[in-house]
């Protein structure tokens, strides 16, 4: 799965498995931490590592996922057909898969089979000579090492899903989570694997995959069992925090933002082009909530006379305090009977009324405020710094 970095994904070359990368990753919120480790190679035990973490992998049937990437092959640029080995297999894969087996196999082109086997395996780098050393299609001794190293990972992996049963393990991966993912680990859901595969081209593939084959039909043993009611949330994985500083270069899950702006040390966001903006956060809601919101500009004066939060459902009470000539400081607050306990989820809307056109030439976004910075901690005497030890306001 491809994310940024505005998705929160922790890509591991930013983050080095030394122990220099280990203590950032530690300091990092434990719900982010747990949320966005991306792994694509499986070579780094992170729960052992740092704890508060889940093992998740979804898994397409690998005959189709074969002749999928046969297919991607197919449509190689010449860039990347750079050599004459890499443009036969391109122009085999045109010709279809029969055709590209043959001219594959003879040119040792073999790493689109059994890569579900080889991911899991790659999870312990003792076993890789295993794998490097295994060249030939069926089941010999190294390949039945490689199965059992594999299959020994997958069995550790806390949550599988299966691609062609989209919907229904999506619900129950955001249930053992306790929180949606982010809009890029939604992608699957809007386009949906597709067999590629004619009943002949199916059984042509079937001999090249039999590692995988073990692996997924495993998965769909293990995804049989669950019920068609996601399970509560795994509290032991994923505790709330206390609070939270997001600014504008942070994921938000929830509609009405434009994208993140900078300009010198201001990293911000503008609400719009509707009347409110959607705030979804996981937290401990149990003492209540102080919030308090940044605006740094606004559009027009009686978008700050009509603003107002609506919490949970709940509409609360602000105080806005001027800070210069365009920015202020939103302070509201939720006591712990406004707030619904049923959920770890918080829902924050804010309304402003509504929005307009910029006023600046060539730019055609219709815009409500521009937030600088958000804060949300308990109630009684919230002070961030002292409950996530950052602060990054600049008035």
């Amino acid at each position: 799965m491809s994310m940024t970095k505005s998705d929160f994904c922790l890509r591991l070359e930013d983050f080095p498995t030394n122990d220099f990368g280990l203590r950032k990753l530690r300091q990092l919120d434990p719900v982010i931490r747990a949320r966005f480790i991306h792994d694509p190679s499986g070579m780094t035990d992170w729960n052992a590592a740092l704890g508060n973490t889940l093992n998740l992998t979804w898994l397409r049937d690998p005959v189709d996922r074969a002749a999928s990437q046969i297919n991607m092959i197919s449509r190689w640029t010449d860039e990347e057909a750079s050599n004459e080995k890499l443009r036969t297999l391109r122009d085999a894969a045109k010709d279809g898969i029969a055709a590209y087996l043959n001219a594959g196999l003879d040119l040792g082109y073999q790493n689109i089979f059994n890569g579900i086997t080889a991911y899991f395996q790659f999870s312990d780098p003792s076993a890789r000579p295993l794998w490097l050393q295994s060249k030939s299609a069926g089941l010999n001794a190294l390949e039945s090492r490689a199965l059992e190293i594999a299959l020994s990972n997958f069995e550790k992996m806390d949550f599988i899903g299966i691609v062609e049963s989209f919907d229904a393990h999506f619900q129950h991966m955001c249930a053992v989570m306790g929180v949606q993912p982010p809009q890029s680990l939604q992608a699957h859901n809007v386009n949906p694997a597709k067999s590629r595969c004619t009943d002949e081209d199916r059984e042509l593939l079937l001999p090249y995959v039999q590692l995988d084959m073990q692996i997924y039909n495993r998965a769909l043993e293990k995804t049989a069992e669950l019920p068609w009611v996601p399970a509560p949330p795994k509290a032991e994985y994923l505790t709330p925090p206390r609070g939270y500083i997001l600014s504008g270069e942070d994921y938000l899950s929830g509609d009405g933002w434009h994208v993140c702006e900078r300009n010198g040390h201001k990293i911000s966001r503008w609400t719009g082009p509707g009347d409110s903006s959607a705030l979804s956060l996981m937290i401990d809601k149990s003492d209540g909530l102080f919030m308090r919101l940044h605006v740094a500009d606004f559009m027009h004066p009686e978008q700050v006379n009509a603003l107002y939060l609506m919490v949970d459902g709940v509409k609360t009470g602000v105080n806005i305090t001027p800070i210069n000539n365009n920015g202020f400081i939103v302070e509201a607050w939720a006591t712990p009977d406004q707030l619904d306990h049923s959920t770890a989820r918080l829902d924050i809307a804010i309304h402003y009324g509504f929005s307009q056109k910029s006023k600046n030439s060539g730019d055609d976004r219709i815009l409500g405020l521009e937030i600088s910075e958000f804060e949300v901690g308990p109630l009684p005497e919230y002070q961030p710094d002292s409950i996530l030890n950052l602060s990054r306001w600049v008035y």
